[in-house]
């Protein structure tokens, strides 16, 4: 979290993931976010949103304090897109500074191979 009292990740307890918030670096409280399953979750910069994606869409939920522990609102949902499917190779995604708008990484199909060069006869030709 912004403040740095909480971390949210996603936990596979089951057979799907859920997004999960923990008191940071240690302490009492662990509240399980999400029912419907749930990844990748993101901050908010004011703290009082976690966005994450769930099945292709993004969703976010609201964040409140009460009585020194943080209570978590209904999952809204944002957007759908197939870009935010789970999968191998799920791109990642930002949440703006202004909680505004999101910026999703789109790949740019099959990663070009890395150039590997071989030099022979190396000693002779480095050192001229």
């Amino acid at each position: 979290s912004p403040d740095g009292r909480y971390v949210a990740f996603d936990s596979r307890a089951g057979e799907e993931s859920q997004v999960v918030v923990r008191a940071f670096p240690s302490g009492p409280g662990r509240w399980q976010v999400t029912t419907d399953g749930g990844e990748a979750p993101r901050w908010t910069r004011n703290g009082r949103e976690i966005v994450y994606r769930s099945s292709g869409k993004l969703l976010a939920v609201s964040v409140a304090q009460q009585g020194g522990e943080p209570s978590f609102g209904e999952p809204q949902e944002l957007f759908q897109d197939t870009m935010l499917l789970s999968g191998p190779r799920r791109p990642g995604y930002a949440v703006a500074p202004d909680g505004q708008s999101v910026l999703l990484a789109e790949p740019t199909g099959r990663p070009s191979p890395p150039t590997i060069r071989v030099v022979l006869n190396w000693l002779a030709e480095y050192s001229r």
